[in-house]
């Protein structure tokens, strides 16, 4: 759901539903929210509208307001309570830990700069293991790593690289790409193909472009290539996968 908040209260004026309203308010809290605290969004730039939010509590005085983050820290809760002109005082924060006991972070010492070297690991469990590989997203800071990771694996891989080898079919690839330069047909066919259980994609190789509202239960692997932007931006990868309760292992190569 997104709409600009005149059009929210065009459509809420003649029903003065206080449910609607209610409902309402909480998803442009909540917007906001994730539009201030979300490492994948594009800062200011991201649905600016969101901010306007506060238009709307000048028309719905009574209105109780509930906002929700996956990530919160103090500067952002000041910046998001100033820009919908709440008091402070009259904000409850009730605060929920990230533990997840079933995630054992790594990080691994690189032996050298290689791909090839550092990464051979991906590419033997998927020619070894073909269609019972475990799920991996493999994340990398630019497209260019992307698309080198990526590049390099289909190499590595040839016709290993492939359910049917015979007819080398882009569609049963073991390895795809996933970012924010791929054609839009292209990147919903690859989200819809990952998130099915018996899907023939066991890597993908993605930048956070892979992120926002994305929930796939069967990850089991998460590997992130290089720098991150931030320890937040690095623990919202770490969470897309083990959502199923399994036990995990993210591996981080920092350079």
């Amino acid at each position: 759901m997104y709409t600009r908040e005149n059009r929210v209260v065009e459509c809420i004026r003649p029903h003065n539903c206080k449910m609607l309203t209610h409902l309402l308010f909480c998803f442009a809290l909540c917007t906001v929210s994730v539009y201030h605290t979300s490492p994948y969004c594009r800062g200011e730039e991201f649905r600016p509208d969101y901010k306007k939010a506060a238009s709307l509590r000048s028309v719905f005085t009574d209105c109780p307001c509930l906002a929700l983050s996956a990530m919160l820290t103090e500067k952002v809760l000041a910046d998001v309570v100033s820009s919908l002109h709440v008091a402070k005082n009259d904000v409850v924060v009730k605060a929920v830990l990230p533990d997840r006991p079933n995630i054992y972070l790594e990080v691994r010492r690189r032996r050298s700069y290689y791909i090839a070297t550092e990464l051979e690991w991906i590419a033997k469990a998927v020619e070894s293991d073909k269609e019972l590989c475990p799920k991996t997203l493999v994340f990398a800071h630019t497209i260019n790593y992307v698309s080198a990771i990526y590049s390099w694996l289909m190499s590595r891989l040839r016709e290993n690289g492939y359910r049917n080898k015979r007819t080398y079919d882009p569609k049963s690839q073991f390895v795809f790409q996933f970012h924010a330069h791929i054609a839009q047909p292209l990147q919903q066919y690859t989200l819809s193909k990952f998130a099915k259980p018996n899907s023939s994609i066991r890597v993908l190789v993605c930048t956070v472009a892979f992120g926002m509202k994305i929930a796939i239960g069967d990850v089991r692997q998460v590997v992130h290539w290089g720098q991150v932007a931030s320890l937040m931006t690095f623990w919202q990868k770490v969470g897309r996968c083990g959502k199923d309760g399994e036990s995990l292992r993210p591996i981080w190569y920092p350079k």
